[in-house]
């Protein structure tokens, strides 16, 4: 490769891979079936700097990625062109995306995930999920319960119930360094992460948790009516020290 390799997908059935690299680009690669040979099929100018995650949709024919250009693009695996970008204030860092609806979600540097639809020429925000104290370094996305799990360098995961009840979230704090991946298993309703202090976490979403008041746009709590840490004025008049957006769960 022409420079480090940065992210990569794997589409088993096509046998197709997509390496994103430091220099910005993505290169498609296609592999023989007896696995001992791959052959270069084409390189996606997506990025101006390192690629930060990749997702193939055979379905829509995309190879969608992120980058430290503080950007999302989707290209057309067909023709190789740009079909797409939006651009972030700060470093996109991982990826997620429901193939059905065509739903990006973006998790970015300043702490915020960004749910995108996705267009053929263009695209649309549809919220912003904001939680996390830290940048996000990995999210997960079940598209079965519609469940998002996000990871971030607070230490913390972050459950957002997307297609259940609006709203609901679990914070879940167990690690003592900066939450690195996440995987969740469907067969068995675990959900298991790993941090920068060598631990794996393993996480039995079966067990019932106190939730998190819902994810609406307010300066204070709606349970015990404190303010956010952003809601200065408030802070100030009460003489209470701000909180959290989301509560905490264990």
């Amino acid at each position: 490769m022409a420079s480090p390799c940065s992210a990569m997908a794997y589409h088993h059935d096509s046998r197709r891979i997509f390496v994103g690299q430091d220099n910005g680009a993505v290169m498609e690669f296609h592999v023989s079936e007896d696995f001992n040979k791959m052959n270069f099929i084409k390189t996606y100018p997506a990025h101006q700097n390192r690629v930060s995650a990749i997702i193939f949709s055979v379905a829509a024919e995309w190879v969608i990625s992120t980058g430290h250009d503080k950007c999302v693009s989707w290209m057309c695996t067909r023709s190789g062109n740009m079909l797409g970008r939006h651009f972030f204030t700060s470093w996109a860092s991982c990826l997620q995306y429901d193939y059905d609806t065509q739903y990006a979600f973006v998790g970015d540097y300043s702490g915020q995930i960004t749910l995108l639809k996705l267009e053929q020429n263009s695209c649309s925000v549809i919220t912003t999920l904001k939680g996390h104290e830290g940048s996000i370094a990995c999210l997960w996305w079940d598209p079965i319960q519609r469940l998002l799990f996000s990871g971030a360098s607070d230490n913390s995961i972050i459950m957002w119930d997307i297609g259940g009840r609006k709203g609901r979230t679990l914070l879940l704090q167990g690690h003592h360094d900066r939450v690195q991946s996440l995987c969740y298993l469907q067969l068995t309703r675990q959900l298991v992460s790993c941090s920068s202090d060598g631990g794996i976490a393993v996480w039995n979403m079966d067990v019932s948790r106190e939730e998190a008041p819902q994810w609406l746009e307010s300066d204070s709590c709606q349970k015990c009516e404190q303010p956010f840490f952003w809601n200065i004025k408030q802070m100030w008049d009460t003489k209470t020290l701000g909180l959290r957006q989301v509560s905490s769960q264990r």
